[in-house]
């Protein structure tokens, strides 16, 4: 304890020194040197930077899924290398390659010397050819001498685990400076399994990103929780901001918002490969319905001497794209998952793969599915058009009028495009179901409505058909052979892929529809897994979902009801008289465990996966 006249004494001196026009510093350091002594020390305080919680399992899952890491900070190289191991981004067998500015050598000759050493068969590859070439095989591995083996560990250079690229902003802003050596520096990291660069500025962050959108005409994504990643998020194809508590500037700048960086998986694995894929199919579909209807008017046209006269009432041509066929379409690209169940996608990252190779969108399926268009299109209109031209379709004997059988054409277009595109989809939900379904009933009942307008009206071409169609053993011969004639290909390609070839994809939705008890299994695991992460509070039986202090204290917060619970209770307990005993408290947790082990057995055993 300091005697109070002694530290009023001092207080003045110090406040004369913070005052002083000349050598203000060293008089400040001076006092204060004074104080210091004979000091005993009680304890310390310190700010821990945590990680959020499932970093480190998130980041692994994404390796796993293919999506190669690029990890920029402002820490110094020591801190960064640590939180790439706390993160699993570099995993214990991984070889730590490190760039640095500060060094003694330049980093062109680093880079030069690392592609030498590690990488022998790139090296002299030149410019981008070889920044996509696969680096499976067998790599030479020397140990590097890197000047900080106290950080990269022992045996650096031969471990079997790939390698992960460190570089310092030094040494990026050396090599941002030429084309050469940004070149270089590309090709080496897309070599490796990750990249860490430490000590970067904003502007090299974005520089990074742009370095490889640019390099690889790859797709980037960027997330970050700080003003000083802005520039990062911008310069990426898709943005993210965590809303932390580094601000808003970061969550203001992004095409995306998350809380905690573990929703990145989710967002990634579930809803992006969903969106993917739907908006994939639906693409597809969308051009190739409309190759239906056009090819049906193509092929009419060399029957017509290319007059460019309609085969059907233009009427079906004007509500093709707005209401036969339009519903199908958008449904895919609403309700459509290829594997219902999410939980398969977060614990399976693997099938990401699907995505990056474009299985769902891409040249080779798009030709495809116009060379079904072409197809179909002939199987509806040669097969309607010989079906009617027997003497007579007719029971009084006259001739068939061309409007009456290019309706039948008109209604099997829409029934083949429409059950086409639902035979893509594969979650038929309701909603599905009500989307594929609803174009055809209204262009049925459009047809019987129109069909019976009278001339005294309005004048219609379609007068009649309703008589003349519907009581026709052609009209139905016609539309269930087109139907089945033109769904044939794809519906036997599909059942030969999911009988003799099936894909990993396809084992997944396989068990998914054959093993209910797999969907239940994970709907447990993924409430048990919320039950975790929400913390029920076992006082007052309240579920808090906030994750900081400062929300579960607010009036209604869990604190704040322990609080009033505990309150209570002592009233309560005075009131009476007694207090609670070790045994009914031995009985009340006995309860409790006993419960949690009954939920635990009571849900389904999970089957193994091969």
């Amino acid at each position: 304890m300091i005697p109070v006249g002694e530290y009023e004494a001092w207080s003045r001196r110090y406040q004369e020194a913070g005052i002083a026009l000349e050598g203000r510093e060293d008089l400040v350091e001076q006092v204060a040197n004074e104080l210091e002594q004979g000091l005993h020390l009680l304890g310390a305080t310190a700010i821990e930077d945590r990680l959020q919680d499932g970093v480190p399992e998130t980041i692994e899952d994404l390796k796993k899924a293919g999506i190669k890491l690029w990890v920029a900070t402002g820490d110094k190289l020591e801190t960064a290398i640590a939180i790439g191991r706390s993160t699993n981004l570099i995993a214990t067998d991984s070889n730590i390659i490190i760039i640095r500015g500060t060094s003694r050598r330049p980093v062109h000759a680093q880079m030069v010397d690392t592609l030498d050493r590690f990488f022998s068969e790139h090296a002299t590859a030149g410019g981008h050819t070889a920044l996509k070439t696969s680096t499976e095989g067998i790599i030479p591995l020397q140990q590097i001498n890197t000047g900080v083996s106290s950080i990269v560990g022992p045996e650096n250079g031969e471990r079997p685990g790939g390698f992960i690229l460190v570089v310092d902003g030094a040494a990026l802003l050396e090599a941002f400076g030429d084309e050469e050596n940004k070149s270089i520096l590309l090709r080496l990291a897309v070599l490796c399994d990750g990249v860490i660069c430490c000590r970067v500025s904003p502007l090299q962050k974005a520089l990074i990103v742009k370095l490889v959108k640019d390099g690889l005409g790859a797709m980037t994504l960027a997330i970050g929780d700080g003003a000083n990643d802005v520039s990062m998020i911008q310069a990426a194809d898709v943005g993210i901001g965590i809303s932390g508590e580094e601000g808003m500037q970061a969550v203001n700048s992004s095409d995306y918002a998350i809380a905690q960086f573990r929703f990145l998986k989710k967002l990634l694995l579930v809803h992006g490969h969903w969106s993917y894929a739907r908006n994939g199919m639906m693409l597809l579909n969308f051009f190739y319905k409309n190759i239906v209807s056009v090819g049906v008017l193509w092929w009419f046209q060399i029957h017509d001497a290319w007059s460019a006269y309609h085969v059907f009432d233009y009427v079906y041509i004007l509500f093709w794209n707005s209401l036969w066929t339009v519903a199908a379409v958008v449904g895919i690209g609403l309700f459509d998952r290829f594997l219902e169940d999410s939980h398969t996608l977060m614990e399976v990252p693997e099938l990401y793969r699907y995505g990056r190779e474009g299985h769902w969108f891409g040249l080779r399926h798009f030709i495809i599915y116009m060379i079904d268009g072409v197809v179909q299109s002939a199987v509806i209109y040669f097969l309607i058009l010989y079906t009617y031209m027997s003497p007579t379709a007719r029971e009084d004997g006259y001739d068939v009028y061309l409007y009456e059988f290019s309706t039948v054409m008109a209604i099997s277009a829409v029934l083949v495009a429409n059950l086409f595109t639902g035979l893509n989809a594969t979650a038929w939900t309701w909603w599905l179901f009500f989307a594929v379904f609803i174009g055809i009933i209204v262009q049925w009942v459009f047809t019987v409505i129109y069909s019976l307008v009278s001339p005294n009206y309005a004048v219609t071409k379609l007068y009649g058909n309703n008589y003349y169609l519907f009581h026709s053993a052609y009209f139905w011969l016609s539309l269930s052979l087109t139907v089945i004639i033109a769904l044939a290909p794809r519906y036997l390609w599909k059942a030969w892929k999911f009988g003799f070839n099936p894909g990993d994809l396809e084992i997944f939705q396989l068990l998914q529809k054959n093993h209910s008890s797999i969907s239940q299994d994970h709907k447990d695991g993924r409430r048990w897994y919320q039950d975790e992460v929400v913390r029920t509070d076992m006082v007052t039986g309240i579920t808090s979902v906030d994750r900081g202090f400062d929300f579960a204290t607010e009036e209604h917060g869990v604190e704040m009801q322990r609080v009033k619970s505990n309150l209570s209770e002592r009233r309560m307990n005075k009131r009476l008289g007694f207090s609670r005993s070790p045994t009914s408290k031995g009985k009340s947790a006995f309860s409790s465990l006993s419960r949690a082990f009954l939920r635990k057995t009571a849900s389904p055993t999970k089957p193994p996966l091969e």
